[in-house]
């Protein structure tokens, strides 16, 4: 199945503008940036998969201030994994409407790694954003079964 980025973009936007006011745009693919935090959930039933989301250290801060409604000194690295956490939840969640179902949402994990590819997936779908100047990528990983391919 083909994920098009045009999914991907108007998931992120509804997300970073309707929940936190950030304006959002469509990059070409860049480098993850040191420091990024990434966050993963699984999406497990009709379709199986990964949806990776990785921020910048500054976008997951202000994620994280918007979301607690606490100025950034106040503010611990739990805080911040917190709130990419709840982002990359949001976005598994939006996903998983637009896929065949049924199907099941995990909670959400943060990784300790900047590059993740999920062992028997294959990357379906890679969008990078700006928002609010802060670096945004979300990846889409297919559970590949005996015989299958991902797209």
């Amino acid at each position: 199945m083909t994920i098009e980025p045009e999914i991907l973009f108007s998931i992120v936007e509804m997300i970073w503008s309707g929940s936190f006011g950030f304006r959002v745009e469509a990059t070409p693919r860049t480098e993850v940036p040191m420091g990024a935090v990434t966050a993963v959930v699984t999406i497990d039933g009709e379709w199986a998969g990964t949806v990776a989301v990785r921020t910048s250290s500054e976008l997951a801060l202000w994620a994280a201030t918007s979301m607690f409604g606490r100025p950034a000194p106040e503010l611990t690295r739990q805080d911040v994994e917190e709130a990419v956490a709840e982002v990359a939840n949001m976005t598994g969640g939006n996903l998983k409407a637009c896929l065949p179902g049924p199907s099941r949402l995990s909670l959400p994990r943060v990784l300790d790694t900047q590059h993740y590819c999920p062992p028997g997936e294959a990357q379906v779908a890679d969008a990078h954003f700006l928002v609010e100047g802060g670096w945004l990528a979300v990846t889409v990983f297919a559970r590949q079964t005996a015989g299958s391919a991902a797209a």
